[in-house]
């Protein structure tokens, strides 16, 4: 990696005493701070589809969950709910 060669965008992990750079994709560095700022999957999906509209958020998925940099989600509140719930009535 030349950093010298202009800007970089970098993955900086710290594993136990170790660090580790990674040069990210335009896209899955928009992904992942989006998602680092809060904003849900869709959402942040969408955001990272500008600067690399080929991003494949299954193949992102899949890697960065299985490095461990994904490793914690929350479902909304509305997500909770079952959505064939309010089609039955209880008798």
């Amino acid at each position: 990696m030349n950093v010298d060669a202009g800007a970089v965008q970098l993955l900086v992990r710290r594993e136990r005493y170790a660090v580790t750079l990674a040069p990210l994709p335009s896209g899955e560095f928009a992904m992942l701070d989006a998602l680092r700022a809060g904003y849900g999957f869709g959402e942040a999906f969408a955001y990272a589809l500008a600067p690399d509209a080929g991003l494949d958020a299954g193949a992102f998925l899949q890697r960065h969950i299985a490095s461990g940099v994904l490793c914690d989600c929350v479902l909304p509140a509305e997500a909770h709910a079952f959505p064939c719930e309010q089609s039955f009535r209880r008798v």
